[in-house]
């Protein structure tokens, strides 16, 4: 079945890798709520502390769920022997680009929400950050503006731009 899958579906693997790592992250936050104490005050007594880890874990619920509709759409289409048209790619590809970054900003929430201890090096949800932060950029391959303009074209039936340097990958 996956040699039926169009490749621009097989492109979510990286980006459920980075889902697994927000879990972890959210995980660590909420073990830092309860054993942080900045200024002698517990962090989570703080309202803006527990705001920024409950959306982050909401985040990480929701973009599960993009994730395997994106994988169902996947399966869906490569079970209809139909070949993939470009706005079934950018439809696919809108929910890589969605779901990557989603991944990144829910992971940012958790680190903004810990202070400056979130930002220490040896800190993992920090280090969690910057690997995921890699992965979004990695996996989408091009420039977040260009996919994001290149995929609405597709769907609005407007096709290629002259210059486009995409190469389709479906």
């Amino acid at each position: 079945m996956a040699y039926g899958l169009p490749f621009s579906a097989m492109t979510m693997v990286a980006p459920s890798l980075s889902l697994g790592a927000l879990d972890r992250a959210v995980e660590l936050a909420r073990h830092k709520l309860s054993k942080s104490f900045p200024l002698g005050f517990p962090r989570l007594k703080r309202p803006a502390s527990r705001i920024r880890w409950v959306e982050a874990y909401q985040r990480a619920r929701t973009l599960r769920l993009i994730r395997d509709a994106a994988t169902d759409e996947a399966i869906r289409l490569a079970s209809s022997g139909n070949a993939q048209t470009p706005g079934d790619e950018a439809r696919s590809q809108l929910h890589l680009v969605s779901y990557s970054h989603g991944i990144k900003d829910a992971i940012r929430l958790l680190v903004d929400g810990l202070g400056s201890s979130g930002y220490r090096s040896d800190d993992p949800i920090y280090r969690i950050s910057q690997d995921v932060s890699m992965l979004a950029t990695h996996a989408l391959g091009t420039d977040y503006d260009v996919v994001m303009d290149r995929h609405a074209r597709w769907i609005l039936g407007l096709g290629d731009e002259p210059g486009d340097p995409n190469a389709r990958i479906a």
